[in-house]
């Protein structure tokens, strides 16, 4: 079970002002755009996230098909070096 850091939040009106990302955790300096698509366009998308994510922090896509539950089945892309970071920066931390 995760267990998600108090200060995570759902960034309000995310797409309208200077924060494009929909999710952020600022405890872990990561962005999170959030797709909930029965199709996606994975080039597209990624480069969204690339685009919008804000300096010092890590861009996460997080998709989602809607025949699924909430939180269930979604899949997670991020780039290999950010997850190898984020790795070495929780080792051992319970808390996400």
């Amino acid at each position: 079970m995760i267990i998600l850091n108090l200060n995570t939040h759902r960034t309000a009106g995310s797409g309208n002002g200077l924060d494009k990302n929909d999710i952020r955790i600022p405890s872990l300096n990561l962005e999170i755009e959030a797709k909930n698509a029965a199709s996606f366009n994975l080039k597209a998308d990624w480069e969204q996230v690339v685009r919008q994510k804000t300096t010092g922090n890590k861009g996460v896509l997080a998709i989602r098909h809607p025949s699924f539950p909430e939180f269930q089945k979604v899949l997670v892309v991020m780039d290999f070096e950010d997850f190898i970071t984020l790795l070495q920066n929780q080792s051992g931390k319970r808390e996400v």
